[in-house]
């Protein structure tokens, strides 16, 4: 059955390979390897999303609807973007394997497709009534929702998340050599931070885990997490030893603040702690631990200043977050802090990708 949707799906993956196809003609890689990648792609990464999808929402077939076997009826809808991601690079690494190349070049191959195909996929989605988030709720930001049905556009939010991840993809690796997997970690800790928080922003019922908590987020911290505890694997092997530990520190601080930051932004006041000083705690840890982390990396560049920086805005904007009632700018402010703390994690990942060229 042909929907829009599903065509504007198809030219995301069509988009992922012309530009892969682009990077390894650029690397000197035959046509072979890319046939092969773009024939394991296409069903790896339908098979891929649907699979997550359903294993996201077994308890909605199992219990709800009782009837297992619609997890094969793919022509009810059903997707997702964090099990197409998987498959696209489960067929870049089969396809090295079975082409003679580097596994390397066709995951960073994969990579520089990505944003394109997220661009594409994320505007398509208003068509399946899917992208959408919270409500806006402060006249000042009457002008958005009279655009946007009163919600969030949170599709476009992505969309624009893709583009700009893609274009300093483009600009970074112009200048430094990518190599082993390196464009795809930078791939994974950009779109695992943003769609941590941006996935935050919806307000329909899309592969949650529990209460408010997504599966999408719980996996682009994983994408996030997996990508630094690689990068601290080679900055151990270059003697970085103290450098790894205080930015792990550093990015548990940053994870734990921003689980009390979802709290806030969707949960119930918790009966067992108060958010409120579970926050600040956790505020002044981070200021503690980025400012250690500058004085140990330090000898890196100027650009480990920016952490402590941050850490402290972050603290401040605290202080004015707890003193706001519920609206669009307390939430403002929330998804602010959320941003920050998974800016300081990302930097946590490229300090040590960088330390561990050295």
């Amino acid at each position: 059955m042909f929907t829009l949707y599903g065509a504007l799906a198809a030219l995301s993956l069509a988009a992922l390979l012309a530009v892969s196809f682009l990077v390894l003609q650029k690397k000197g890689a035959g046509y072979e390897a890319f046939i092969r990648f773009a024939v394991l792609a296409i069903p790896f990464a339908f098979i891929g999303s649907r699979v997550a999808f359903c294993l996201s929402n077994t308890a909605y077939y199992l219990e709800t609807i009782g009837d297992p076997a619609l997890m094969l009826s793919v022509l009810d809808g059903g997707a997702s973007m964090t099990g197409a991601i998987i498959g696209v690079i489960l067929a870049a690494a089969l396809s090295a394997k079975w082409s003679n190349q580097p596994v390397s070049l066709m995951l960073d191959a994969a990579a520089f497709g990505m944003p394109a195909a997220l661009v594409i996929e994320r505007l398509a989605e208003p068509l399946c009534e899917m992208g959408w988030g919270k409500y806006f709720q402060s006249p000042a930001f009457s002008f958005m929702a009279e655009l946007t049905q009163d919600m969030h556009p949170v599709f476009a939010y992505e969309a624009i998340a893709a583009l700009i991840i893609g274009i300093v993809m483009v600009v970074y690796f112009r200048k430094h050599k990518a190599a082993n997997g390196d464009a795809l970690g930078f791939f994974l800790v950009l779109y695992g931070c943003c769609q941590t928080v941006l996935e935050s922003l919806r307000n329909d019922g899309h592969m949650k885990v529990i209460h408010f908590v997504r599966i999408n987020q719980v996996a682009g911290i994983a994408m996030a997490a997996i990508v630094l505890i690689v990068w601290s694997i080679r900055c151990f092997r270059r003697s970085g030893k103290r450098e790894a530990i205080i930015s792990w520190v550093t990015s548990v601080v940053c994870i734990g603040f921003g689980v009390v930051q979802e709290f806030a932004a969707d949960g119930d006041e918790n009966p067992y702690f108060s958010l409120t000083l579970v926050s600040g705690l956790l505020a002044a840890a981070l200021v503690i631990v980025c400012v250690i982390w500058f004085f140990t990396w330090k000898k890196h560049g100027k650009s480990a200043a920016a952490i402590p920086c941050v850490a402290v805005a972050t603290s401040l904007t605290l202080l004015i977050e707890r003193t706001m009632d519920t609206g669009d700018h307390r939430l403002f402010f929330v998804y602010g802090i959320m941003a920050a703390n998974l800016y300081i994690i990302g930097h946590m990942a490229f300090a040590l990708r960088k330390a561990a060229e050295e």
